[in-house]
């Protein structure tokens, strides 16, 4: 007996790709359309902010799925579980690497563009994480 609602299994192989490849993605599509916009409305680049704002964010986005990663196949309410510690390993992650970059960054860095760039990367991370963490649980096999 087919069930026409429920979603089509996705290969549990493919599904932590797609998760634990979102960081990556999400920061690499910004940083490209951010460089692109700035180049074009001759704005200065402040790239070396740009990128330890990424990587920043980057180790934070894969420590966030990483949970959601190892378990996926697992029940749904643990797999919601994981996206709700993501979400909250991210906030926390972005506060704290933004600590250490203010902390401990050199003088030429401009703090002020670190952090708005964090920010900008951290709203990113949440929406693409979680509709991949949506997408996931959808078609997870469990």
């Amino acid at each position: 007996m087919n069930n026409p609602q429920k979603a089509e299994a996705i290969s549990s192989m493919w599904l932590r790709l797609g998760l634990a490849a979102t960081p990556v993605a999400a920061v690499g599509t910004v940083m490209l359309l951010a460089s692109c916009a700035l180049l074009l409305l001759h704005r200065p680049l402040h790239l070396q902010e740009m990128l330890d704002a990424a990587v920043v964010s980057v180790v934070v986005g894969l420590l966030a799925v990483a949970p959601m990663v190892i378990l996926i196949g697992r029940s749904a309410i643990l797999l919601l579980r994981c996206a709700v510690l993501a979400n909250m390993t991210r906030l926390v992650g972005v506060a704290v690497g933004a600590v250490v970059i203010i902390a401990f960054s050199p003088v030429h860095l401009q703090k002020t563009v670190v952090l708005l760039w964090l920010v900008a990367f951290y709203f990113v991370l949440l929406i693409a994480e979680s509709v991949v963490s949506s997408w996931v649980i959808k078609h997870s096999k469990v």
